[in-house]
């Protein structure tokens, strides 16, 4: 019998590994945000550049994107 690999069988991995990437993109965006460092600014903006190319992988949904990017970009645009 022979068997093929279908790309639903092989996605899986791939997704884990972007959305892995993602949360520690957001993570780190927020843990710098908390500090108030003076690369928060780069860190957020890399953040939503990781949350944009999910989107268009179709592992995060878009409204689920843009909450988070909407949370990131209220956090750094709060007055200190």
């Amino acid at each position: 019998e022979i068997y093929t690999l279908s790309l639903h069988d092989a996605l899986p991995i791939s997704i884990h590994g972007v959305r892995s990437a993602v949360r520690s993109s957001v993570k780190s965006a927020r843990e710098a945000l908390g500090g108030k460092s003076a690369d928060s600014a780069t860190t957020v903006r890399e953040a939503i550049r990781a949350l944009d190319r999910a989107v268009t992988q179709g592992i995060i949904h878009r409204n689920t994107a843009a909450r988070r990017k909407s949370s990131l970009a209220r956090k750094l645009n709060a007055p200190a």
